[in-house]
């Protein structure tokens, strides 16, 4: 399934302490407002500590912390006017830029000399500065940071056009510096809007990059999340800690999931413990000129988080300086963006921010929440994020009236929680926001954990989409193997190589290219499945499909490598990658490698794996001929010597032919010498070869038999057995037995004919008589036979008659019809094969009928009993 992301921001001062119309919601019982006395610079919200109300506080101030966030127990902000659901911009891909300032009220760049004044809204133009396209732009990402604050407040971020949210993306305390990173929606006209609530404030923008919308589709990279993950601690041994003045540069690439090539720019949490002064950071590419702008702000003694997206630098690196102090840094990944050459197509939508979750019970201490994303609606009821196609999402979190000091983390659902952090809180009964990008997981849900009780919000600002492009997974599926050191069909590989379409589209055909070693060879039973079209010329190997890979779909290749004589404990390795005609929207999942390695080989194993009557036979009679198999392969790993397959036959068993056939084509397999051996002592079929290597195909010991007469009523059993001068892995799977049931039965038979000349010898020019019987049986001279045997089948045209019996002593009756007047011709005249036999005649009107003498019925006889008749005189 496609992969699901989220993305979140670590907030300075976002939905802290956010302030409302008085009467707008009813505070809490038992918690008041204060506003802390000289409150200070830092990252993550502000500040309202418990205690007496800060002088020089606005009447306006609510009592209720939840109220100054904005969030009421229904989750609709307070005083706020409803959400218009907006549109969706085109998606796009991320462009990096280089940090720099567009906006600063205080000098008046990018706008008027003038703070923002209160309940005031006041329009931005983005587009065309500092980097941003004019046109052909969807999002920008922006620090927000608000200063020089002349009481509390909140700001609301949003497209120009469109009506202001129900959220806020920055709060503020009067005194401090309080900022927050922020992908905005690109509103009419390139125009941004910005409202403060209380107060006057001063605003600065610092852009990060930007988003493109449709109509651009290759000048980007698109993001791809990863379970958060720590590649970077000053903590960690050998590493000092950070220091105001340094530039610590932080490898980026080939850490925590994100590819050593490829990247554009990583998003990034960074989080600053216990600086000894107020301070700031900046983060920019590594090698590049530093930029005159901060990314997080950190208060002397306490915990500050921020997200930065940063364009990479020189050699997959990021940079990072500290203004003054000392402090512990920490650097969590999120995910990255894909450079331009990348076939990445996960587009971002960017909304106008909108809340999808708030908290109706705080998460307990140590709590792990799971919320619904993919699907999510605001409190109107406007779906927010899609159920379906959804990979990420940006929003912002925001940790209301925690308990204590502590972190929060954010995870996709389904995977371990890491050791990383999305924001921090440091003072209880403060509420911090953080903006995060996090991949979503199973079920679309994403994990909440919080070290401290606390309440929780959560906005959506915006989220990324999968484009209508395939994307082939390559995997190899075997994991290796042992190979024997023997070389040769022992040293065979076995490997499944599977593209596995992850996209939305179907991919058009398929090429696995595998790098062998130089002396890997493909040897004789190496195979594909018929769609497949490949070349071993060389050691590049490369097989094609032009059958279309639809999107959840798969294609696989069997590859079978093989390898020359080696050392035990050395390795061969083999990469292999897949690729498709259509454009993927990722390559970075296109390829893998297996290691093979070289053991001492285990015996090789003769295993018979079945003995048969060919053709369905289920009985057998005297001097039936059958075809008998016998079917043996090899396994193991080494080679057999002098390797035999026997049969012992029945004395009453007669060999006709033998043939040794491959398993695989049926043809004759000329490895194999085979004979029978007919001493009345040792009677056998034997199959032989001198050497028998591993992966060879299997052979099938044919037989044509006779039975003959005198064959014991009942099973006729046949066991194989195979045998090697060298030792037998296994002889519990060298025999195999089968058996057939054996009927013994004789046939008496003969011949009814009108004896013309009255001589009792059936000439041959004597015609047939069966119109003048009625009906032929016999009758055992002990016991009685199965109803309906004792009738014998008759031929009018042939005049013969005959039954199959099993073997004893019987009676032939031949009726004639009632009232006949035929007579039977005198017995035992000269010849026995033409005279007749009948020799005793009952009853000369009603049911007249004549009898045999005793025959002796025997396994495989024919004894006949003729039958003439006289004319009538």
């Amino acid at each position: 399934m496609p992969r699901r992301m989220l993305v979140v921001t670590s907030a300075l001062g976002l939905l802290l302490g956010l302030l409302v119309p008085p009467g707008s919601v009813s505070a809490w019982a038992g918690t008041t407002a204060s506003a802390q006395a000289g409150a200070s610079v830092r990252s993550g919200g502000s500040v309202y500590s418990g205690g007496a109300a800060r002088a020089g506080a606005p009447s306006q101030v609510v009592t209720s912390k939840r109220a100054r966030a904005g969030v009421s127990e229904t989750g609709v902000q307070a005083g706020a006017p409803s959400a218009s659901s907006g549109t969706e911009a085109a998606g796009g891909e991320y462009v990096p830029l280089p940090p720099t300032r567009i906006v600063d009220t205080r000098s008046g760049l990018g706008t008027a000399k003038a703070p923002l004044g209160e309940s005031a809204s006041r329009t931005f133009h983005i587009t065309g500065a500092a980097g941003v396209p004019l046109s052909g732009v969807s999002a920008v990402v922006l620090s927000v940071t608000a200063t020089d604050a002349s009481t509390d407040t909140w700001l609301t971020v949003w497209p120009s056009g469109e009506s202001r949210p129900t959220v806020s993306q920055l709060s503020v305390t009067a005194g401090n510096m309080e900022a927050n990173t922020v992908i905005a929606k690109i509103g009419a006209g390139g125009d941004i809007e910005v409202f403060n609530r209380f107060g006057r404030v001063n605003v600065i923008f610092d852009v990060q990059g930007y988003f493109t919308d449709s109509t651009v589709t290759t000048s980007g990279g698109t993001f791809v999340a990863v379970s958060p993950r720590r590649i970077y601690d000053t903590n960690l041994s050998g590493r000092a800690p950070l220091v105001g003045g340094e530039i610590r540069d932080i490898q980026a690439t080939g850490l925590g999931g994100v590819p050593t090539s490829g990247v554009s720019a990583v998003a990034v949490n960074l989080t600053v413990y216990d600086p000894t002064v107020n301070t700031s950071l900046q983060t920019f590419p590594s090698g590049g000129s530093q930029p005159g702008v901060s990314t997080l702000q950190a208060s002397a003694g306490q915990i500050a988080s921020a997200l930065a997206q940063v364009k990479l630098g020189a050699g997959g690196k990021i940079s990072v300086r500290a203004n003054s102090g000392q402090m512990r840094l920490i650097v969590d990944v999120e995910g990255y963006y894909l450079d331009s050459a990348q076939g990445g197509r996960d587009l971002y939508v960017p909304l106008s921010p909108r809340r999808i979750y708030t908290s109706s019970t705080d998460l307990a201490a140590g709590e792990t929440r799971a919320i619904q994303i993919s699907g999510a609606k605001d409190v109107s009821g406007n779906v927010v994020v899609p159920s379906t196609g959804v990979t990420s999402v940006v929003v912002s979190v925001t940790a209301v009236q925690p308990a204590a000091r502590g972190i929060m983390i954010g995870w996709p659902a389904g995977q371990p929680k890491p050791v990383a952090q999305m924001l921090s809180y440091n003072v209880a009964d403060n509420n911090v926001t953080g903006t995060a990008i996090l991949a979503l997981g199973t079920g679309g849900k994403l994990n909440i954990y919080s070290s401290a009780a606390s309440g929780l919000l959560i906005d959506v600002q915006g989220y990324f989409e999968s484009a209508h492009t395939p994307d082939l997974a390559f995997s190899f599926e075997g994991g290796g193997g042992e190979i024997s050191y023997l070389g040769g069909n022992g040293a065979r590989g076995w490997e499944q190589a599977r593209a596995t379409n992850i996209g939305t589209a179907t991919a058009h055909g398929a090429r696995f290219t595998f790098q062998m070693p130089p002396d890997a060879f493909p040897g004789a039973s190496t195979d594909s499945d018929p769609a497949w079209d490949c070349d071993f010329s060389t050691s590049t190997w490369v097989c094609e499909t032009d059958r279309d890979i639809p999107p959840g779909g798969s294609a696989f290749f069997n590859l079978y490598p093989y390898f020359p004589a080696g050392t035990v404990g050395d390795t061969r390795t083999v990469t292999g990658s897949v690729s498709t005609s259509t454009l993927e929207r990722s390559l970075a999942n296109n390829g893998g490698t297996t290691t093979f390695t070289y053991v001492v080989p285990p015996p090789g194993d003769i295993r018979l794996y079945g003995i048969g009557v060919v053709g369905g036979v289920t009985q057998l009679r005297a001097n039936f001929e059958f075809d008998l198999a016998a079917a043996v392969d090899i396994y193991g790993g080494s080679p057999m010597e002098n390797v035999s397959v026997r049969v012992p036959l029945p004395a009453t068993v007669e060999p006709i032919s033998i043939h040794p056939v491959s398993v695989q084509d049926g043809s004759e397999d000329a490895n194999w010498t085979c004979r029978f051996n007919d001493a009345a002592h040792d009677r056998f079929a034997e199959c032989t070869r001198p050497f028998w290597d591993v992966g060879t195909h299997g052979m099938s010991m044919r037989m044509k038999l006779k039975v003959n007469a005198g064959t014991p009523d009942g099973p006729l059993s046949f066991t194989a057995t195979a045998s090697s001068s060298t030792p037998d892995a296994s002889v519990e799977n060298s025999t195999a037995t089968t058996a057939v049931a054996y009927v013994a039965q004789g046939t008496i038979t003969g011949h009814v004919w009108l004896d013309v000349d009255r001589d009792g010898q059936r000439d041959a020019d004597e015609p047939i008589a069966m119109d003048s019987v009625g009906k032929i049986n016999v009758v055992p001279e002990s016991g009685q036979l199965p109803w309906g045997q004792d009738l014998l089948s008759t031929n009018t045209f042939t005049g013969r008659y005959w039954g199959d019996l099993p073997p004893g002593r019987y009676t032939v009756v031949v009726y004639l019809d009632s009232g006949s007047t035929v007579q039977f011709t005198t017995p035992d005249q000269g010849d026995d094969a033409t005279d007749s036999d009948i020799i005793t005649r009952i009853s000369d009107y009603w049911n007249p009928r004549g009898l045999s003498a005793v025959v002796e019925v025997r396994d495989g006889a024919e004894p006949a009993v003729d039958v003439g008749l006289l004319p009538q005189s």
